[in-house]
């Protein structure tokens, strides 16, 4: 495959490939590590040519045929080095149980392993030799070198694109999907969910379109305001199907589709549910708050996030902007005891805050790792804690430092966080939660609506696991937060 002339373009994309080789770092570093201890038999020694074939056939019968006698060297080796035996092949004599098909499939794993970033290297990298020895050098190379700060903001490389730039990725990475090799279609995948969640506008209809056709629905953000015309295509889809992993993929499309034809169709299932949902474990409606919006009472859609998002940076605690998370208060939580404390102080950006949201945000953080902690928050900015879903809890110390964050002026993409773990701090104020799990949005526990997204704090930029999630409902003046990590 060749890469587009677009210089920027060829860099975004060699960037995010040299990413995904550190991910076979130990596999390159083990074989770089035998060919300098000497470990890797020329071929031609006594019973080395009866493994090789041994090896051979193995991976023939299992449907991966090697042809690379390089590779297949290594592997004789592979055996050995897992069990610490110096020299490794000593592992394959028959007094150590021999080249036994469990050891063949140990040395097929790190075959398989080395074929799947070669595959990567060469269809994407210049330069790399065509010998095997030496590309797996240059490759660890790359593996173990510092990542420079401009690469590992992919968030921003994806933002910087045009319009004409960002159709040649997605032109690279439809390609992608074209090829055998699973890491290569991964990065095509990889691409196109970048360019989805990344960048305001959605991808475009031929993308989408092309996307299905490979039926591509376990990622439906793909899918995010695809339009009418595809949520019909998506619908037809879903009617045929007849397996419940199958309906529920689509139904998380045709969600995130945000079209008008979605919400007459999800409106006319809550009145009429159809034949398959008796294969669900929830109603159809339940799924659309993963893409962020829901069906009021009177089947109308109404928006569970603010389109006005923006991210939370570190700041100075002096900075007369900064914003204050994780402070305690004197009170305490009647079900466990701990300190209550303030997730979120927004006094300092009133105005960024969607019209009723509450201008601080309490919690008890211990009982909301449980389940959602309610308060009902008043104009005069008082209020008042509600009972908590979570029980049997024991007294707990729970607390974080306060930090300081600050309200980045430009506007970040609404839908980034859908892809989780890219941000490198994704705290943020307004767009999407980045679930770790199923998207869990509170119910009202005065009025029983989807509560509304505001803010995240993900708890990685202070040393800690998971993201704390801030809601509110406009009509009862009723915040909660709850938890998730993996």
């Amino acid at each position: 495959m060749g890469i587009s002339t677009d210089s920027n373009v060829a860099q975004l994309v060699e960037s995010r490939v040299r990413m995904s080789i550190r991910g076979y770092k130990g596999n390159l570093l083990v074989v770089t590590w035998a060919i300098d201890a000497g470990w890797i038999p020329a071929g031609d020694e006594p019973g080395v040519d009866g493994h090789l074939q041994a090896l051979q056939e193995y991976l023939a019968a299992r449907g991966r045929p090697e042809a690379d006698n390089f590779l297949l060297r290594f592997g004789l080796t592979v055996p050995g080095t897992q069990r610490g035996v110096v020299p490794p092949l000593k592992a394959l004599e028959l007094n150590g149980n021999g080249f036994s098909d469990r050891r063949k499939n140990e040395s097929a794993g790190q075959i398989d392993r080395l074929n799947e970033v070669l595959s990567l290297a060469r269809m994407f990298l210049a330069g790399l030799s065509p010998e095997t020895a030496q590309a797996v050098r240059q490759l660890a190379d790359i593996a173990v070198a510092p990542v420079d700060q401009a690469s590992s903001d992919w968030l921003g490389q994806i933002q910087c694109l045009t319009p004409e730039q960002s159709d040649k990725v997605a032109e690279i990475a439809l390609q992608s999907l074209e090829n055998v090799a699973k890491p290569v279609q991964e990065l095509g995948v990889d691409l196109l969910e970048s360019l989805a969640c990344f960048r305001f506008e959605p991808l475009g209809s031929d993308i989408c379109r092309l996307i299905r056709t490979k039926e591509i629905f376990w990622l439906p953000g793909l899918f995010r305001d695809a339009g009418e015309s595809e949520a019909m295509v998506l619908l037809d889809l879903l009617e045929q199907a007849n397996e419940t992993l199958a309906i529920n993929h689509l139904l998380l499309c045709v969600a995130w589709t945000r079209s008008n034809v979605a919400v007459e169709r999800f409106r006319h299932w809550s009145q009429q549910p159809p034949s398959w949902a008796s294969l669900l474990h929830v109603p159809p409606a339940e799924y659309l708050p993963s893409a962020g919006w829901c069906l009021n009472a009177n089947g109308e859609r109404r928006d569970l996030i603010s389109m006005n998002c923006h991210r939370l940076r570190p700041a100075d605690e002096a900075a007369p902007d900064s914003i204050r998370c994780f402070i305690p208060c004197s009170q305490k939580c009647p079900g466990c005891e701990s300190r209550i404390v303030v997730l979120f102080d927004f006094m300092t950006i009133q105005t960024e805050l969607p019209e009723n949201a509450p201008v601080k945000v309490y919690c008890c953080l211990y009982c909301s790792i449980f389940a959602p902690t309610f308060v009902r928050y008043f104009r005069d900015q008082s209020w008042e804690l509600l009972a908590s879903e979570a029980t049997n809890l024991r007294a707990s110390d729970f607390v974080f430092e306060t930090r300081y964050v600050a309200l980045v002026s430009k506007k970040h993409p609404p839908f980034a966080s859908a892809k989780v773990f890219e941000l490198d701090d994704a705290t943020a104020i307004g767009g999407v939660p980045m679930w770790f799990q199923d998207a869990e949005y509170p119910r009202c526990p005065t009025c029983g609506d989807w509560m509304t997204f505001l803010a995240q704090h993900d708890n990685s930029a202070v040393q800690h696991e998971g993201i704390f999630y801030a809601f509110f409902c406009p009509s009862c003046k009723i915040s909660a937060v709850n938890y998730q990590q993996t």
